[in-house]
């Protein structure tokens, strides 16, 4: 069956990377039996991520439900926030999605997610999810999407470099810097990694903002939204102190020159390889064991990643959503909420991702992620789309040298302020 689901898997990759919107039938046909219900559900692949968990709890759950037949199409994150886009906005959406935090407001504003409120409200295991996850899917006091995962942003290292260079754990951003140095001259090419580009590249950004005392945006008192660093000459400062942080860690070549067009999956790879020293990461990086083990038998994670103020990670909920023009809306509720209870987050969102506070977190990589996350953040409750592509950007303007930090930081509040305004979220 593993076997099938691969090749399941990789054939739906290759087709769906070819396909337009307006194909239903991309999927698994196969898993159709005739009669019944069928579910359509997209969600992303990764290379350098376990699925096998997903399918393993499709299974399950067609055992327990053999009148459902589930569709999955698989699809790379940028590729699939297109398609759910565009296949909504035509009215032929799937039954479910899974998609990241930042497309929330985004998909709620064009008034396609089916609004959960009430489901979650019924749903007697509610209390079994954090309070902090349902915040993180909640948009204007109404639930819009059932979280799916959690992951948060640790301090990850390989721990014989660590031994071997005889350094210490930085755990300040001036740390970092001296620490840096030090694996540099002992032979180390990188000795921190970070994503450039791609989805993860403004999450790290947000985690250095966040732990230098400043917000992304703020909601005014006349309900509106306004990023505020140039209103303050001290967040203006502080601002500027974070891509001088980007700047100054290529410059000392603490992150290599080839890691300025690096995504999440070269970050990924790389680490797991043992190419790269020390790292902010998150728990899915464990499934790079079987795959590297030679790479990954060192590698140890404890605490937040590096600070300059005050200690802070990415609090990441994965969604699921459901679309008000699908046919299957009852059906589709019915799978979250299995897929939402201990034995479906068993099957899938194993140990530090799971979305439940009842669940066993023994284990060197369960009890490190949940005790950094107390310092979780998580995007502001504003469209992000707009704001997230500025964010890769202002990292790709300082480290090509395009701007100053300074102007970085002004350039980056303008572009803000400016998604705002278009979504008429602007505080005036």
């Amino acid at each position: 069956m593993k076997k099938y689901l691969l090749i399941l898997l990789i054939v739906l990759v290759l087709v769906g990377c070819s396909s337009n919107d307006n194909s239903s039938n991309e999927s698994n046909e196969s898993s159709d039996n005739g009669d019944g219900t069928t579910l359509e559900i997209w969600w992303n692949v990764d290379q350098g991520e376990d699925r096998s968990g997903y399918y393993d709890a499709i299974e399950r759950y067609q055992e327990l439900n053999p009148d459902v037949s589930i569709n999955v199409q698989v699809l790379p994150y940028e590729q699939l926030k297109q398609k759910i886009t565009t296949s909504s906005a035509n009215g032929n959406p799937p039954d479910i999605a899974q998609g990241l935090a930042e497309w929330m407001a985004d998909l709620n504003s064009m008034g396609t997610l089916h609004h959960l409120t009430d489901f979650v409200n019924e749903w007697e295991e509610k209390d079994s999810v954090p309070q902090a996850v349902w915040d993180s899917v909640t948009m204007n006091e109404e639930i819009v999407a059932f979280p799916s995962y959690i992951g948060t942003r640790a301090r990850m290292y390989h721990e014989d470099v660590i031994n071997e260079t005889g350094v210490s754990l930085p755990d300040t951003w001036d740390d970092l810097l001296t620490v840096g140095k030090e694996l540099k001259e002992a032979g180390i090419e990188n000795p921190f990694g970070i994503s450039a580009t791609s989805a993860r590249a403004p999450q790290e950004l947000a985690v250095y903002i966040w732990s230098n005392n400043l917000e992304i945006v703020e909601e005014i008192s006349d309900g509106g939204y306004r990023n505020t660093w140039q209103e303050d000459e001290n967040q203006l400062e502080r601002a500027a102190e974070v891509f001088q942080f980007y700047k100054d860690m290529l410059e000392q070549g603490i992150i290599s020159q080839n890691q300025t067009s690096w995504g999440y999956q070269e970050l990924d790879q790389n680490f797991a390889q043992g190419r790269v020293a020390i790292t902010q990461n998150g728990p899915w990086i464990q499934g790079y064991e079987e795959e590297q083990p030679e790479g990954m038998k060192d590698v140890r994670v404890d605490g937040v990643p590096p600070y300059n103020e005050t200690p802070a990670t990415f609090l990441e909920v994965a969604q699921w959503y459901v679309f008000e023009d699908s046919d299957q809306k009852e059906a589709a509720l019915e799978f979250l909420k299995w897929m939402g209870s201990e034995e479906g987050q068993s099957i899938y969102a194993k140990g530090n991702r799971t979305i439940r506070n009842d669940m066993d977190s023994e284990g060197e990589w369960n009890v490190a992620f949940t005790e950094i996350a107390e310092h979780g953040r998580s995007w502001p409750a504003v469209p992000m789309g707009g704001i997230i592509d500025a964010m890769t950007e202002s990292i790709q303007k300082v480290l090509l040298g395009d701007t100053t930090p300074e102007e970085t930081a002004i350039w980056l509040s303008d572009q803000i302020n400016q998604s705002l305004e278009e979504n008429n979220l602007l505080s005036e």
